[in-house]
């Protein structure tokens, strides 16, 4: 980085801090995956354990607040316009969100 200054001014004016790298969990390890079938929001659990599932719409508003079983597969019917929505899936062990379109 090259940068200029005047006579008098502190030439190590900036300094640059380096520290662990944090990022998002590999989401591929949750054990949860969702996608879309039909009007349907589809969620495969892996994990054989209970939560909660939020849809949004684009806007943020919430349309379905349901629980999710422990079984392996669940079916959320969508009665909604075909768009995109966010699925938010929350376990004991993780939390996933994700994208869907509806058609």
């Amino acid at each position: 980085y090259n940068f200029s200054y005047a006579a008098g001014e502190n030439a190590n004016r900036f300094k640059l801090h380096f520290k662990s790298a944090n990022g998002i969990s590999d989401l591929s390890n949750s054990g949860i995956s969702v996608y879309s079938n039909d009007h349907n929001v589809m969620i495969s659990n892996t994990t054989s354990l209970a939560g909660e599932v939020w849809v949004y719409d684009m806007t943020g508003r919430e349309l379905i607040h349901t629980n999710l079983n422990s079984q392996m597969t669940t079916s959320i019917p969508m009665q909604a316009a075909i768009g995109t929505y966010m699925v938010k899936v929350v376990t004991a062990k993780a939390s996933v969100n994700h994208k869907v379109f509806i058609r």
